[in-house]
């Protein structure tokens, strides 16, 4: 029994022995090296057109055990859109022994646009009709495209069975955290049957602060309803659009023809 203890504590010291060289060899071998991160570019300057590879512009990657890791190179994150159409980019580089190096760098949109809503048809609805308005509305982004499926109603409601107007607001955000949001008016009346009608070029249009207004270039047509045509000038607008304050303003466009009346409307958004 003796021997077998002796035994037992020679392959205990020599399992120790074993594993602290083991241990120590591992060691020497791991690169503790960290690979190296840099870019030529201070700010990045792109267009909301330009690929996904020119986010990658200025940045070199170096390791002293790997070598050249630029083609290695990813996006880590992206910030939401910040002053003056730029937003920040971070960046991430891995070596072969998974050591990591971070670089964060301020890209600007030279042509970004925030997030913007359009009409298909205008908000006027019959008394009794099912309104699904989001059906009209579309929000088209310069970076992220048709982003119609991310709108959410904030505010508003509305009757189906009474005539009025009632004001929506709609809200939307893109991939970079621009939310913007537009006040809309549904118009309920009691009857469109028969009655003639106008056709815009647009139902809702931008105007940027200053710029001028004129209610009238945004008449296309106007039609019996027997489709038979109407002269443009016969059709009138009224309410006003203060292009000097930005905001959501709305014009309502009338034409009688055979003791009928026909009417549509138009959505102004001033931006600033």
């Amino acid at each position: 029994m003796r021997y077998l203890r002796i035994a037992a504590i020679f392959i205990f010291i020599v399992s120790v022995v074993v594993n602290i060289g083991a241990t120590i060899a591992d060691n020497q071998k791991r690169d503790s090296t960290m690979p190296e991160l840099t870019s030529s570019i201070e700010m990045l300057e792109l267009s909301v057109k330009s690929p996904q590879e020119d986010l990658f512009q200025g940045l070199t990657a170096q390791d002293a055990k790997d070598g050249d890791l630029t083609d290695r190179i990813m996006i880590a994150s992206t910030s939401h859109m910040l002053e003056n159409n730029t937003c920040k980019v971070k960046y991430v580089v891995f070596d072969s022994s998974h050591n990591s190096a971070t670089l964060t760098r301020t890209v600007r949109y030279t042509d970004y646009e925030p997030p913007r809503f359009s009409l298909t048809e205008p908000l006027l609805y019959t008394t009794g009709a099912n309104i699904n308005y989001l059906d009209r509305v579309q929000v088209t982004d310069a970076i992220d495209g048709d982003i119609s499926d991310k709108i959410k109603t904030k505010s508003g409601s509305f009757s189906n069975y009474q005539a009025g107007t009632y004001p929506i607001l709609l809200e939307v955000s893109n991939s970079h955290g621009d939310r913007v949001q537009a006040e809309l008016n549904i118009v309920v009346v009691d009857d469109l049957a028969e009655q003639p009608e106008i056709e815009l070029s647009e139902y809702l249009v931008y105007l940027h602060t200053g710029d001028s207004f004129r209610a009238s270039s945004y008449v296309r047509a106007a039609r019996e309803a027997d489709g038979s045509p109407i002269s443009t000038s016969s059709v009138t607008a009224s309410g006003s659009v203060d292009t000097e304050t930005p905001g959501c303003y709305q014009v309502a466009y009338s034409v009688t023809s055979g003791g009928k009346k026909g009417q549509t409307y138009l959505t102004v958004i001033v931006t600033e």
